[in-house]
């Protein structure tokens, strides 16, 4: 069975997944962390290299094992020792094959323990997150006086720390806006340096493994492994995947467009009706489903704004305009087909 030591790490891996899911209670956490050795679990835990599912895959394999009693700890390693202190000590290693219960999680998750390198090097590389649903928007006041938009459905990181910030998009959509920081703000993806920029206003969007930058106002500058490292103007848009990049001019209404999200509408001109309903799925609980993909291929033509959260009058411009019959599904989502007589919703 785990002992004192490795239910607090278990405890610290429950906060882990809490503020992975976005579901973590900050006042609750705050008061578990004021125990020192809560602080050592914790700093076990969060690794920069830590991931999520492994994380819980390994943790189901240890319950399991708890059961089979194959763990070292004080009351079944003769040879453990328990020093006296503020905080637990993990038994010594023993004479027989067994291994420490906080051993095998390190090795099932691949995760190092920085206890070692103390508190201060754990919040010189912290990074803070906020995250919405789907459908949901918020603005975050970073720490440096930044503003931070976030779309629906939408995950950032930031570290901001002296000299140092660092922000990346692990999904969904969001604006930077800046002015006249002291550093450089680096829009990061993993482990590479995307962007530097200091004094305007940034759209990232991540689709897949595609980090879409938009330069909204002010200019960036490209990191060298990208394309040389050329500066991104205004109206430029920087689609990066790897250490891959490609730069394109926009118009200003391009712009105007990628970022009316920020007024909770979409505005569709060219885009396929497959692309519209994918625009409007990000925000909706229930969906607009294409049941016959023939209709995929239309083209919407300066259809103007529509709401995000609200999209009945877009699909009666469909039925009325455009032959597509829309019926609304018990579960709240909405079916499309090809009309075959008025419909509407």
């Amino acid at each position: 069975m785990p002992n004192d030591a490795d239910k607090r790490l278990d405890e610290a891996a429950d906060w882990f997944e809490r503020e992975a899911d976005g579901t973590i209670d900050r006042a609750a956490f705050d008061q578990w962390m004021r125990d020192p050795r809560n602080i050592e679990a914790w700093l076990d835990i969060c690794d920069d290299d830590a991931s999520l599912e492994p994380l819980r895959a390994a943790r189901a394999v240890l319950k399991d094992l708890d059961t089979q009693n194959v763990f070292v700890t004080p009351a079944n390693d003769d040879q453990s020792t328990q020093p006296a202190g503020p905080g637990p000590v993990d038994a010594s290693p023993a004479a027989s094959d067994a291994p420490h219960r906080r051993q095998m999680l390190y090795w099932l998750t691949g995760v190092a323990g920085v206890s070692a390198v103390g508190l201060s090097a754990y919040v010189a590389n912290a990074k803070e997150s906020a995250q919405t649903k789907v459908g949901e928007q918020r603005i975050v006041n970073l720490p440096d006086g930044a503003i931070l938009d976030m779309n629906t459905d939408t995950k950032a990181l930031w570290r901001i720390n002296g000299s140092t910030r660092d922000i990346w998009l692990e999904k969904g959509e969001i604006a930077l806006t800046a002015r006249d920081a002291s550093s450089p703000f680096i829009l990061m993806d993993g482990s590479k340096s995307v962007l530097a920029f200091t004094n305007g206003e940034l759209n990232v969007r991540r689709r897949g493994q595609v980090l879409a930058v938009t330069v909204v106002a002010g200019a960036a500058l490209m990191q060298k492994s990208l394309a040389g490292g050329p500066v991104v103007h205004a109206g430029m848009t920087v689609s990066a995947t790897g250490n891959r990049a490609q730069i394109v001019a926009g118009t200003p209404s391009d712009v105007a467009k990628t970022v009316l999200w920020r007024q909770r509408q979409l505005s569709f001109d060219g885009e396929t009706l497959a692309e519209a309903v994918s625009e409007f799925n990000r925000y909706l609980p229930h969906k607009i489903v294409v049941a016959d993909p023939t209709l995929n291929g239309l083209h919407l033509l300066a259809t103007g704004n529509w709401k995000i959260d609200a999209p009945e009058d877009f699909l009666n411009m469909l039925s009325t305009s455009m032959g597509v019959a829309v019926t609304r599904e018990d579960d709240g989502g909405y079916l499309l087909q090809k009309s075959t007589g008025r419909s509407g919703v």
